[in-house]
């Protein structure tokens, strides 16, 4: 049940933005994302790759349901007066989106099942004051975990 609300949400907040919102590329406005899960650090100028004709960041989990923390660092040439994480059936916002010192955005989540979660991502709500609308922007996820066999033969 906390699901279909989650869904309806999202859904309702999508409907009544749609309106005035346009789509960019995320490289448009951001020059680095990092994601920090336990005490390792994942860079998206390092960790990403072309997967499906569009760009995702990639990062290992060990937990299905991790917390995790991720720092937007914007470019220099933008200057973002309104920035809104929009939710997701795929995460629960543990702290919310916080502008530190207009250098970086930061925000906590917790993935609710990386291992099942298809088309993850982070989609990101934009306002400037020289820009007409709303933009929308995504940063494509991509995890994935290391999967090992242990195998014993009966015999040689």
């Amino acid at each position: 049940m906390l699901l279909s609300a989650r869904s309806i949400l999202f859904t309702i907040c999508s409907v009544s933005l749609s309106s005035n919102l346009y789509s960019q590329v995320f490289d448009d406005f951001f020059r680095e994302a990092i994601i920090r899960t336990d005490t390792v650090q994942y860079l998206y100028s390092v960790n990403n790759l072309s997967y499906n004709g569009q760009k995702h960041f990639y990062f290992p989990y060990e937990e299905a349901s991790p917390v995790a923390e991720i720092e937007l660092i914007p470019r220099e040439t933008f200057s973002t007066d309104s920035l809104r994480l929009l939710p997701s059936g795929d995460f629960e916002i543990i702290d919310s989106l916080l502008n530190i010192n207009k250098e970086f955005y930061r925000f906590k989540v917790r993935f609710t099942d990386l291992a099942n979660s298809d088309f993850l991502r982070f989609t990101l709500a934009l306002k400037d004051s020289s820009m007409d609308n709303t933009v929308v922007t995504e940063l494509n996820l991509l995890p994935y975990t290391h999967s090992f066999v242990k195998f014993y033969p009966l015999s040689n």
